[in-house]
């Protein structure tokens, strides 16, 4: 039987590609964790070093250029020469992943050595069969090759002040740009506001390469488990958001919740297959018969999450539910079905909103590293995907504005006057707000004053 190939190729090229197109990408924790002797490759392991040596540096210029004179003419020459180091550089789409990338390389690395150990404990176990004791040393040869934390980088946990005060930590990376960061987020709304249909975009945009909520998206490795979904609504839900052919996306329809070993299962299937998106849809169905009312239980359950998301720096978005509307103002945090630990241990929350009386929906946004957000959504019937308005804020102002003028257009029809009274009963609306997008309309030429009837003053079209 032919022995297995414990290496990844592509993993080791876009670990490389990705320090060449962001020289930062060297301080990701995982790429720290690596060892030039991590690559299976000879020449990666001398570009690798190289690499460091130059990162090293604090006055050296981290591109092709300076690489191929770090590694020296003859080795460069070796390892393909300057066509091999722009090959790495053009191969890799972006920087986002490489602590993914990192990580399979690492993993590799590993496995090679195990299978040393294993092969060398094999061969010492029957050269010594004989001997009184011929188990111990076969355990140590084994024990030597087994790391202390298999699978998780070096993370350093413990700091003093003044570590704290000089280290640089690199700026939030995006999963969607300006709207889901990299962490654990949780996207919540009431039943079919259209949550599924978001996630199932986003997913589809990562899988290719594309955009979403107008922004443009690194392409990934997808993992949707759609645990509310058969295969036939998928496919017809995929169809009409016009799925291609070759989408890196996987979607699994069963899977086993998280006291029946969900989460272990979802680390070993993130760690194989070099998903660098998960999407859980949805956290009722993958927590089983958990209590989302039991504080203690949710901090157990969505803690080990956040802390499968650290040490893998692979994204997960839950998709979760809103409780009945209350009497109160909606809050996106208060909002989310269960208990508050759900919230407070994400690492930001989306919320999904139908505003009474707005046509547009709202995707309301906070977490800890981000600021709060409020954008405003358009479903297209067409697409059935979500068109990103703009903020909510900017938005409504808009169509106030615009209720306004065709208020004005009316109640001129009607013979009546266009006070900021009869055009805020009109509309519905508070007088007051009424009155300072009057004043707006009034700066912007949209609209004039009449002269006055009385004390009232009218308003009209230019």
């Amino acid at each position: 039987m032919n022995e297995p190939e414990l290496f990844d190729i592509g993993a080791e090229k876009a670990v490389m590609g990705s320090m060449l197109i962001d020289p930062d990408a060297i301080d990701a924790n995982a790429v720290q964790a690596l060892d030039a002797a991590d690559f299976y490759v000879e020449r990666h392991r001398w570009l690798f070093e190289a690499m460091r040596q130059l990162h090293a540096r604090d006055d050296a210029h981290f591109d092709p250029i300076a690489l191929g004179d770090q590694v020296g003419a003859a080795k460069l020459k070796e390892a393909g020469g300057m066509e091999y180091v722009m090959h790495l550089l053009n191969d890799t789409p972006s920087a986002l992943h490489v602590e993914k990338y990192a990580t399979i390389v690492k993993k590799w690395a590993q496995k090679r050595a195990y299978s040393t150990a294993l092969k060398n404990a094999v061969k010492h176990f029957y050269e010594h069969a004989t001997d009184d004791d011929p188990f111990t040393r076969t355990a140590e040869i084994l024990q030597q090759a087994i790391p202390q934390n298999p699978g998780r980088e070096r993370r350093q946990t413990s700091w003093t002040s003044d570590e704290l005060l000089t280290a640089n930590f690199p700026e939030p990376t995006w999963v969607v740009p300006g709207i889901l960061p990299v962490g654990l987020s949780l996207l919540a709304g009431r039943p079919k506001v259209g949550k599924s249909w978001l996630a199932l975009q986003i997913a589809h945009a990562i899988g290719t390469g594309g955009k979403v909520l107008d922004q443009d998206v690194a392409k990934g490795k997808v993992l949707y488990l759609a645990l509310e979904d058969s295969p036939r609504r998928l496919k017809n839900r995929l169809q009409k958001q016009g799925a291609i052919a070759g989408v890196d996306l996987h979607l699994e329809t069963a899977w086993p919740t998280f006291g029946n070993g969900g989460l272990t299962r979802l680390q070993s299937a993130i760690a194989d297959n070099g998903y660098t998106l998960v999407i859980i849809d949805t956290l009722s169905r993958f927590l089983g018969r958990a209590d989302q009312l039991d504080h203690s239980q949710m901090v157990v359950v969505l803690g080990e999450m956040q802390s499968l998301v650290m040490s893998l720096n692979v994204p997960i978005l839950v998709v979760d539910h809103h409780r009945k509307a209350g009497a109160m103002n909606s809050d996106v945090i208060d909002d989310v079905l269960g208990s508050t630990a759900k919230t407070a241990i994400c690492d930001v929350t989306l919320g999904l909103y139908r505003p009474h009386g707005v046509q547009s929906k709202t995707l309301e946004i906070r977490g800890r590293d981000i600021e709060d957000t409020q954008f405003a959504l358009e479903w297209d019937a067409t697409t059935c995907c979500w068109q990103l308005l703009g903020e909510a804020g900017e938005v409504r102002k808009g169509q106030v504005q615009k209720d306004i003028l065709n208020t004005v257009s009316e109640l001129g029809e009607l013979g009546e006057l266009a006070t900021s009274t009869n055009i805020a009963t009109h509309i519905g609306k508070d007088r007051s707000h009424i009155a300072k997008e009057i004043a707006n309309l009034l700066n912007s030429g949209e609209l004039v004053k009449d002269k006055k009837q009385g004390h009232s003053q009218p308003y009209v079209l230019p």
